[in-house]
């Protein structure tokens, strides 16, 4: 397997509003101006919507850390969450922590007495050596019979791939705070506009950027095992 790009790593850091709150209150529009021009994104909410319900959302973004710079695409700051984009997890977390540690030192938030939840999502492309219709054992009965149709009904003779693999939690499972930032979903699906003898695909979970890597190198050696074994 080979790793061509990260195109996402973001996370999702929720804690319970009460204990964080400043016990004065805080003037939002002044926060969040601080926020805009401390990371001088292009893109910045309208102040005046500081407190609606659904969040506001900072777009195009640099977080300089010495003399390295980590771009964030986006960061949402709501009731009970701080979500940031970026190229990996741990950029995520870095801006994350920053702004933390901004909002307790300049405008008086308080740590939070329970632990606060991350939640973490990645996409990343990949190229990989097997084709993954490996995964499917019937995968020549149910192909042929998909092509056999294909062709009665439009006279061409089309080879057929498997196209999108994935794999979710069961959402009822999840926890109130958590669900509306989560995603539990796994997916590995092929690249848009590209040959699918490039084996190129974009793959997407709810974990950290290099757990994410790593879970696709052992899929791609579980695949292989299973071709072996057959």
């Amino acid at each position: 397997m080979d790793l061509v790009s990260r195109e996402l790593g973001q996370i999702a850091y929720i804690f319970l509003t009460d204990e964080v709150r400043p016990m004065g209150g805080t003037y939002l529009p002044e926060f969040l101006s601080v926020i805009g021009e401390r990371y001088t994104f292009t893109t910045r909410p309208d102040l005046s919507d500081a407190a609606r319900p659904g969040g506001v959302k900072f777009e195009n973004g640099i977080f300089r850390v010495g003399s390295e710079k980590i771009v964030v695409g986006g960061l949402t700051i709501y009731n009970d969450a701080i979500v940031v984009e970026a190229h990996h997890t741990d950029f995520s977390k870095a801006v994350i922590d920053d702004v933390r540690k901004l909002a307790v030192n300049l405008f008086e938030f308080r740590e939070p007495r329970s632990a606060p939840i991350m939640v973490y999502e990645s996409h990343v492309v990949v190229d990989f050596d097997l084709q993954i219709n490996n995964l499917i054992r019937s995968f020549q009965a149910v192909s042929g019979l998909i092509r056999s149709s294909l062709k009665s009904t439009y006279d061409r003779d089309f080879q057929i791939d498997a196209n999108l693999v994935g794999f979710a939690v069961d959402p009822t499972q999840l926890p109130a705070l958590v669900s509306p930032y989560l995603k539990p979903e796994f997916s590995i699906s092929r690249r848009l506009n590209r040959p699918y003898a490039d084996n190129r695909y974009i793959c997407s979970a709810t974990l950290p950027s290099d757990t994410h890597t790593a879970l696709l190198e052992e899929f791609e050696q579980a695949v292989l095992a299973g071709v072996e074994a057959t």
